[in-house]
């Protein structure tokens, strides 16, 4: 584990480690768009690769190893589909376990073998959560393997919703079985009648009503 980072260090770390997620490959730094001033950021960045942040090869950044253990990277999941303060105060929940949060969204595939058809369609769900501040970066799950995805993101911890049915100790083990060391943590934030199915099941009442 690296030294402690400032505020701008985790800030630098945190934009290529997104870029990386999104794309696998290094970042420039017109990239990184920081809300910071341009000079600070050259300044900023000259010091990081001297501290072995952060790597630079052919004029792109990317994270070194030092530079990804500043990051206390975690990883939560679900369908978010009519998204609700229970979906939120789950999120926030799960924020507060580190400094980088990744919710991934279920398939639209995936939600219709479980659930239903959704209402709304997997790209649609993957806009709203990257526009939620407490979101750092919000992709899409695999359709076949739902490992899959924990294997790139390889998060510090795993969290599962206060309601999602996990066998917990059939999870840890795939996981090892992988080859990934993440730590699993139940939440706790429940809100009771806030679940997308409860919604559903109110607006239709609330429709019939109406007629």
């Amino acid at each position: 584990m690296t030294s402690v980072v400032s505020r701008s260090e985790l800030l630098v770390c945190k934009a290529i480690f997104r870029y990386h997620l999104q794309f696998e490959s290094g970042i420039t730094i017109e990239q990184l768009q920081l809300p910071l001033d341009q000079n600070y950021v050259d300044q900023l960045i000259n010091k990081m690769v001297s501290d072995e942040l952060v790597s630079l090869t052919a004029s792109r950044y990317s994270l070194t190893v030092s530079g990804r253990a500043a990051l206390k990277v975690v990883m939560t999941g679900g369908a978010y589909d009519l998204l609700h303060i229970g979906h939120l105060e789950t999120l926030e929940e799960a924020q507060t376990h580190g400094n980088f949060l990744v919710a991934v969204i279920a398939r639209d595939v995936t939600i219709k073998k479980r659930k239903r058809n959704p209402i709304h369609n997997e790209l649609q769900r993957l806009r709203l959560l990257n526009q939620l501040s407490v979101v750092d970066l919000a992709l899409l799950g695999d359709t076949v393997d739902h490992f899959k995805i924990i294997e790139f993101i390889r998060p510090d911890i795993i969290t599962l919703g206060a309601n999602q049915f996990h066998n917990e100790s059939s999870l840890k083990r795939q996981l090892i079985e992988r080859g990934v060391s993440s730590t699993l943590v139940r939440l706790e934030a429940k809100v009771e009648s806030q679940s997308t199915t409860q919604l559903l099941k109110r607006i239709i009442a609330n429709h019939e009503n109406s007629d």
